[in-house]
């Protein structure tokens, strides 16, 4: 079957003794300080023509796009550290969540609620369509979601609450696309 698609098959055997680290793909991380430190560059490069076009008069126009450039560039720096600083680390029964690289809390298998595994999301672009699958962790009052192709050792994650018997999986297919399967099916 396809990669991006779970596929329901009971999970291997877990020791309790597991040891794994969920974080933010590396390469992908590398990508994202590339897309925060773009918006950077007119910056620096056009310093002196802006400087010549805020001496002439036209301050409204660099002041807004001064700011506009440093706004896109602080929305990346959230998405930055939402994302990447993101990390579940399992060592047996302990769960460590740590979120925006500084906040961490520790819990037990015991203490979570459920894990939904979601297969089957497809996102449409102009580009072509982007498949995976999504899991969302629900402890205390709290969740947390992580998606398979953006971080790694999430399959580890989803054979960890399987065997616990925390996951609740649900097909994510659209309606659309399971009409038309049906359809092909007869």
């Amino acid at each position: 079957m396809n990669d991006y698609y779970y596929d329901n098959s009971p999970a291997p055997v877990v020791p309790s003794s597991t040891s794994f680290t969920v974080s933010y793909n590396q390469l992908k991380a590398v990508l994202l300080v590339v897309v925060i430190l773009l918006p950077l560059t007119p910056i620096v490069f056009f310093r002196g023509l802006m400087g010549d076009v805020y001496a002439s008069g036209q301050k409204n126009f660099v002041t807004m796009s001064v700011f506009m450039l440093v706004l896109m560039t602080l929305m990346f720096l959230i998405i930055f550290l939402n994302s990447v600083g993101k990390r579940v680390i399992v060592q047996g029964s302990t769960i460590t969540i740590r979120r925006w690289f500084i906040f961490s809390e520790t819990i037990t298998i015991s203490e979570v609620i459920k894990c939904d595994v979601i297969t089957n999301l497809v996102m449409y672009s102009k580009y072509g369509a982007r498949r995976y699958n999504k899991l969302i962790l629900y402890y205390g009052g709290n969740n947390l979601s992580m998606t398979d192709d953006v971080y790694d050792n999430w399959q580890l994650l989803v054979d960890y609450m399987t065997y616990n018997g925390k996951n609740v999986n649900i097909d994510g297919t659209s309606k659309t696309m399971r009409f038309f399967e049906g359809l092909f099916k007869k």
